[in-house]
């Protein structure tokens, strides 16, 4: 790097007559550091090897600075060394990390008229230092507050100490800072105001290109006191689930319950007076300084925080947070599964075939040690009391097993309920796929009690429609079997922490029937109400969740929850 330099052209040499002869680029740069740029003035004069006394005919010249034109003349002249051709000025701005280099090409023609010496070369002028300006996001805060200070610096390459001053009170920041830097002044610092609530905080950055530093620059905001310090506390959690953790040695959604502890601490003299908890969508609130509980079964993976709030005698509220990371879960589920007649040479159905294909894509959640295991089994639809069958030749196991098969026998005058069980460690998913009998237009019952539109007509007194079917006219019809409603009762002392929501699961499994949604909802202690409901995707469970409305802990005697059921009807 440097502020001046020269450059010498090629040299025209003849040994018998003259000696070397060419032309000198000669620079030197003034450097503007707030405009980020350097001003080169230049000059080409004649140049002789030899001695300054003799005389050569010159012309032809050319300088070039970064590609641009600066001077181009053919007129020949008398040059002895020394003798001054041209010059000029050229602006160099600098990249933003205050670098910049220019490139110098010259020509001349010594003695001939032809272009007969050159030169080439690129400076590298001195780095300009760029000085940062610091500024903060927020102009007024409290101690314990965090501020981004921003450097706005010009160039990735440039780096920063950031210092403070309150009153008389110094000390430094941050070191090696890039773009920015988030400070929370401690609560310590308060110190420094002793006879007042505000005062003004200068923050100076001092500027460094490598170890060299550039300058400083000043920011200030008002910090201010706050009224009473802010309590603490710690948040520490555990799985309460063993066989999970001996298992996973992770938290798992739908398997882990969180074993919370909480425990408020004063500050400067004040004491805790209560702890709430927020965790898993439930809230837990306790009087006094600290708070212990187990959670529901986790209903989140990934990230899951787990945040409390201190409340201390002063009436003010501190918030702290933790994390866990949980792997996710999820019941066995099939991507297809899928059961009709067809023929035994193929998948193509055949509604008037006595071969059923099965086809199944069947997956588990992949965690350490899960596996699943698949059971197919089989009965006539139209005798509720039949057990299943199991079809032995179909098993599979893994966390994702895809197949499909024939299985022959099956009557064309009955219908069936084909099961599949897909099961993991943790859960069972049970699938019904109905095939219907051989396809017939219409089909009377031998003893004439019944028929059947687009299948073999199997019940007694019955319409078996096997057939879209498209009404015109009104239709009437009795619903009273159809639509039925049952109530569940949820039965396991769980106490609940006072002013404290909870989440209980009920399971609604009932066989033929699907859940259509809650109708009413009811708890024996009248201190504990249900706030907030829902079923599952599979509509296997209610999720309710009881909010204890007494200001100390309750044990729930029974909460019961009443479902609407429509009737699994094949028409």
């Amino acid at each position: 790097m440097a502020l001046s330099g020269t450059l010498y052209s090629s040299e025209y040499n003849d040994y018998d007559t003259v000696g070397p002869r060419g032309v000198a680029f000669s620079w030197s740069a003034t450097q503007n550091i707030a405009g980020n740029y350097s001003d080169i003035t230049w000059s080409l004069d004649g140049y002789d090897g030899y001695d300054d006394i003799h005389q050569y005919n010159a012309g032809n010249f050319l300088v070039q600075i970064d590609g641009s034109t600066e001077y181009s003349s053919a007129t020949r002249i008398k040059l002895y060394k020394g003798t001054h051709v041209a010059s000029g000025t050229k602006r160099i701005y600098h990249a933003s990390d205050g670098t910049a280099s220019f490139s110098v090409h010259i020509e001349a023609a010594i003695y001939l008229f032809a272009v007969n010496c050159t030169g080439d070369q690129t400076f590298t002028l001195n780095t300009i230092g760029r000085t940062s300006n610091p500024t903060v996001n927020k102009s007024s805060m409290n101690f314990g507050e965090t501020v981004r200070i921003s450097t706005n610096r010009s160039a990735t390459s440039l780096t920063h100490t950031l210092t403070y001053q309150i009153g008389t009170c110094t000390g430094t920041i941050a070191s090696n800072v890039g773009a920015y830097y988030d400070w929370t002044p401690p609560l310590s610092l308060c110190s420094t105001m002793p006879n007042g609530v505000t005062g003004t905080c200068v923050i100076t950055c001092t500027t460094y290109y490598g170890s060299t530093a550039i300058g400083t620059s000043t920011t200030s905001l008002t910090l201010n006191v706050p009224a009473s310090v802010v309590p603490g506390g710690t948040i520490t959690v555990d799985e309460a689930e063993t066989e999970v953790k001996q298992k996973f040695n992770a938290y798992v959604k739908g398997l882990s319950r969180l074993d919370i502890d909480v425990n408020g601490a004063g500050i400067y003299g004040s004491s805790v007076v209560s702890v709430t908890l927020y965790a898993n969508g439930a809230t837990y609130t306790v009087d006094g300084s600290s708070l212990s509980v187990i959670t529901e079964y986790l209903i989140s993976s990934g990230t899951v925080y787990i945040n409390a709030t201190i409340k201390d005698s002063r009436g003010r509220s501190g918030s702290i947070q933790t994390s866990i990371t949980a792997l996710d879960y999820t019941r066995p589920w099939a991507n297809t599964w899928s059961v009709f007649r067809s023929n035994s040479t193929s998948y193509v159905e055949d509604d008037e075939s006595s071969v059923v294909a099965l086809i199944w894509d069947l997956e588990i959640t992949t965690l350490a040690g899960n596996s699943g295991t698949l059971k197919v089994y089989y009965k006539k639809h139209e005798d509720p009391d039949t057990s299943y069958t199991q079809i032995s030749a179909i098993t599979g196991s893994g966390t994702h097993v895809e197949n499909r098969t024939h299985v022959s026998g099956i009557n064309v005058d009955d219908s069936y309920d084909f099961k599949l069980e897909w099961a993991d460690e943790y859960a069972t998913t049970i699938l019904i796929a109905y095939v219907s009998t051989a396809f017939t237009l219409v089909d009377y019952r031998e003893d004439g009690h019944g028929i059947g539109f687009g299948k073999v007509a199997e019940g007694e007194y019955g319409f078996d429609v096997g057939l879209d079917t498209i009404f015109r006219g009104r239709f009437f019809a009795d619903l009273s079997e159809i639509l039925v409603v049952e109530t569940f009762t949820y039965n396991t002392g769980v106490t609940i922490q006072a002013n404290a929501s909870q989440m209980v699961t009920i399971s609604i499994e009932k066989t033929g029937y699907t859940p259509l949604g809650i109708v009413a909802l009811n708890s024996a202690s009248f201190a504990v109400i249900p706030w907030q409901y829902r079923l599952s995707n599979d509509g296997l469970n209610a999720y309710l969740y009881l909010r204890n409305l007494l200001s100390s802990n309750t044990t729930i005697g029974g909460v019961s929850v009443t479902i609407l059921f429509i009737k699994e009807v094949r028409v």
